[in-house]
Order: C-alpha cells, then structure tokens, then sequence
C-alpha cells in the first residue's frame, strides 16, 4: 500500500515486548483481565492498538509514556441490562503506568 508504513508489531505479544520494560507487567495483567471477562473474544491489532473483537471490536488498550489507555468501542459500550442493573460503560479509561 503506498503511504502506508509497516508496524512493527502484528501481534499483541509484539506490541507489549516493544514496551518499556517496567508497563509490561501491567499490559500483560491487563490482557488477562480481558481475557477472563471475553474468553471468546480474538485478538487482533486495530488502528495501531492490541484490541479484542467479539462480533465487532469490544476494547482497545494502549500504552504511553504517562498512562495506559483503555477503550471500550462505542458498540460495546451502551447501555444494557446487566444483573438487572441498567449499566453504562464509561468510553476511555487510562491508569497511570508509574
């Protein structure tokens, strides 16, 4: 594709081991957490971010030099009833990384 620069990352494990060092643990515990709430969800790298999909991309996460991004995708994010409790996913939550 022209315009189109390679990454270099295709996979989550590649985008956490091209990290610094000390947010890996965290990024990692963070894929578990993921992983545990949609065992069936796939992973896949989505505009340049690990994500999970599951008929659609349900989250995104992120690292950066001050937090790590996580992003629910607009979709999986709307209301829906949930231990019948009427739930409103926030859209963008970021914990600091130091």
């Amino acid at each position: 594709m022209i315009g189109k620069k390679k990454l270099p990352f295709s996979t989550i494990d590649e985008y956490i081991s091209i990290q610094e060092k000390e947010i890996q643990p965290a990024l990692q515990k963070l894929r578990e957490i993921i992983r545990k709430a949609a065992p069936k969800a796939e992973e896949c790298i989505s505009y340049q971010m690990p994500a999970f999909r599951q008929n659609g991309v349900l989250v995104y996460f992120a690292a950066s030099k001050i937090h790590i991004g996580f992003i629910l995708h607009p979709e999986s994010s709307k209301p829906r009833r949930t231990n019948r409790r009427l739930s409103n996913k926030g859209r963008h939550h970021s914990v600091p990384s130091r």
